[in-house]
């Protein structure tokens, strides 16, 4: 697993490379001159990407659908999308058979190997001033001949949701977790998860190792954009908890799993 950026990373396991919300380009909204640049770079470009199988995405928001990105990719994937975001896809001018749109808990084999469920998320969605929560929203479970991966999406913190994902598709060997994102909680607190709850649900879908994600990459929200990582360590010691269980990584660092 190698941490792209932000929620973008890649997952490579027997034969099959899959991503999670791809993000390669500047600026997190449609209109660069909004919004603050990138604080860091994606550790591989578009051309530096090995060939992928299919894409996860999570829910329509632009800092994890950039339609920069997937104009890059195009037909060359296979895209799974939540419920409602398919037409999004076509408009661009991709290939209905190349978009798979599910709704939470649905499923659908990739290939004799492969499965892929959407899982709940507390989150919303919204691209233009006219379609707020018009598709849904959620995050992805991908089992490879037993090798479970669960991506989290972004999400506020649910404990009914995670503890039905661990019981239902878990226990997973890899879990991708979104600590970022979180400030000031009165806010933010409905939508995104902090370090403390990110490790809540690292417990409650029984991962057995995690990835921190969405941090570091993107200035969205007030906190200084190194502190959750700094506040995930923290905690974690505070909590007894191996930190090798859930520790951040530098952007284009590489877990290799046992």
């Amino acid at each position: 697993m190698t941490w792209i950026g932000h929620a973008t990373a890649l997952v490579q396991y027997d034969g099959v490379s899959y991503l999670t919300d791809p993000h390669l380009t500047q600026y997190p909204f449609r209109y660069e001159i909004i919004v603050e640049p990138r604080y860091t770079q994606p550790a591989l470009t578009f051309e530096q990407m090995p060939e992928i199988d299919f894409v996860l995405i999570s829910h329509n928001h632009y800092d994890s659908l950039d339609h920069r990105t997937v104009d890059m990719f195009g037909d060359a994937v296979l895209w799974y999308v939540p419920l409602g975001l398919k037409a999004w896809f076509l408009e661009r001018g991709i290939s209905a058979e190349r978009v798979i749109e599910l709704d939470w808990w649905e499923s659908h084999r990739f290939n004799d190997r492969i499965e892929v469920t959407m899982t709940p998320a507390q989150h919303w969605s919204k691209r233009t001033p006219w379609d707020t929560n018009k598709s849904l929203w959620g995050g992805w479970s991908v089992d490879i001949a037993g090798f479970k991966s669960w991506f989290t999406g972004d999400t506020g913190y649910n404990q009914r949701y995670f503890k039905d994902i661990g019981q239902r598709l878990g226990p997973f060997r890899l879990a991708m977790i979104p600590i970022g994102a979180y400030a000031p909680r009165y806010f933010m607190q409905s939508a995104h998860v902090d370090p403390a709850q990110a490790i809540d649900i690292h417990l409650e879908v029984r991962a057995q190792q995690s990835l921190p994600i969405h941090w570091g990459t993107f200035q969205l929200t007030i906190e200084p954009i190194l502190e959750p990582a700094q506040l995930l360590i923290e905690e974690m010691t505070r909590r007894g908890l191996p930190l090798e269980q859930f520790q951040p990584v530098k952007i284009g660092d590489t877990l290799i799993l046992d």
